[in-house]
C-alpha cells in the first residue's frame, strides 16, 4: 500500500467496490439479514456510506443515518446511527476500523451531531467512549394464551402509509421513543429500506370493520422475530394486535411471541390485566445499544433510558 488512507463520508461505489463490499459483510457478519439489506441501504437518501480508502482499495466502511431526538424537558438533538461498521478481510489487524470510527467522530462534531449510537460489543466500543442506553426489554407470551380475533393481517400499501406513521408517533409517546421521523425518513422505510432488517416487509393490522389497528415488521431471515410492531396505544387495541400477531408467527412454527417494549404503556397494561406474560430486561446482552455524547450539554436522562425501534437503528 502506497497511498495514506483517506475517509470518504458519502462514498459512492463502483459496481466492483459494492460487491466487494457485500462480501465482506457476508463474511464478517454471522446474520445473513445484514448481506440481504445492503443494496437497500445504499439505495435510501437517509442513509449514508462512509469509507476508509487507499487509492480505489476500500479498507473499511460503515452506514450512518441521523435521527431528530426530542429529550421530555423540550430539548431537540441530532443523533447519528451508525451500523455495519466493517474491515474488509485482507485489512483487518490493522487498525482501519478504529480510524474509521475516529473519523466519523470528528465528522459529526463537525455537523453538530449530538451524539452517536449504534448496537455493539460493550468491550470494543467502550474504547471509543461508547456505554450503555436504551436498554433492551421485551415481553414474552406464550402463544396458547392468544385465540384468533377477527382482524386481517396484509402487506402494507399506500393508502396506510399516514395511518402507520401516526400510529408510530403515538406509541413513541407511550413507551418513552424519543425519536420523529422526517418525511425523507419515512419513504426510506416505505421504499428501499422495506427490503432491509430495519423494515421487512412491513404489514399492517385492520379490524373487520377495516379500522387500522397498527402494524409490524419481522426478520428478513426468521419469520417469527417482530422487528418493529406499533399500534393505537389503548389496551384494548395491544389486545387485538398482539393477538392477530401472535396468530401470524404461529403460522411459522413460532411457540411463543416476544414483544420488545418497556414496563411502561399498553402493553405493560395488557399484562398487568389480561395476559400473562414474562418480563425480560437485558442486564449484559451480546450486543448493546450504546451512545457517544458529543455535545457539551449533559446527557437529557429521558435519552438514556429510551426504547429505540429498529428502524432507527442500524
Amino acid at each position: 500500500m502506497t497511498k495514506q488512507p483517506e475517509f470518504y463520508p458519502d462514498f459512492s461505489p463502483a459496481p466492483a467496490q459494492w460487491e466487494e463490499l457485500k462480501a465482506a459483510v457476508g463474511k464478517g457478519h454471522l446474520n445473513r439479514q445484514f448481506y440481504m439489506s445492503m443494496n437497500g441501504l445504499l439505495s435510501a437518501k437517509s442513509v449514508k456510506l462512509a469509507v476508509l480508502a487507499s487509492g480505489s482499495e476500500i479498507l473499511a466502511f460503515s452506514f450512518y443515518a441521523d435521527r431528530s431526538w426530542f429529550s421530555r424537558d423540550g430539548g431537540r438533538f441530532t443523533g447519528r446511527s451508525l451500523g455495519l461498521i466493517t474491515t474488509l478481510e485482507a485489512h483487518q489487524g490493522s487498525g482501519f476500523a478504529k480510524k474509521l470510527i475516529y473519523e466519523i467522530m470528528d465528522l459529526a462534531l463537525e455537523e453538530n451531531i449530538h451524539f452517536l449510537y449504534l448496537q455493539g460489543i460493550p468491550n470494543f466500543y467502550s474504547k471509543f467512549g461508547f456505554h450503555g442506553f436504551a436498554p433492551k426489554r421485551k415481553f414474552v407470551f406464550n402463544l396458547s394464551l392468544f385465540t384468533e380475533q377477527d382482524c386481517k393481517v396484509s402487506l402494507l400499501s399506500p393508502s396506510y402509509y399516514e395511518s402507520v406513521k401516526r400510529v408510530y408517533q403515538a406509541y413513541s409517546r407511550s413507551i418513552g421513543n424519543l425519536i420523529v421521523r422526517s418525511e425523507k425518513d419515512w419513504f426510506d422505510l416505505f421504499h428501499s429500506l422495506s427490503f432491509t432488517f430495519l423494515f421487512y416487509k412491513p404489514y399492517v393490522i385492520t379490524d373487520s370493520d377495516g379500522r387500522f389497528i397498527g402494524y409490524f415488521s419481522l426478520s428478513p431471515t426468521d419469520p417469527t422475530q417482530v422487528r418493529e410492531f406499533a399500534f393505537e396505544p389503548t389496551q384494548e387495541n395491544a389486545f387485538l394486535a398482539c393477538s392477530a400477531l401472535a396468530v401470524y408467527v404461529r403460522n411459522f412454527g413460532a411457540s411463543r411471541l416476544e414483544v420488545f417494549s418497556p414496563a411502561t404503556g399498553p402493553v405493560y397494561s395488557l399484562c398487568s390485566d389480561r395476559i400473562d406474560s414474562d418480563f425480560i430486561c437485558y442486564i449484559r446482552p451480546s450486543s448493546s445499544n450504546m451512545i457517544k455524547w458529543l455535545s457539551g450539554q449533559r446527557v437529557p436522562r429521558s435519552i438514556l433510558e429510551s426504547f429505540i425501534f429498529q428502524g432507527d437503528n442500524l
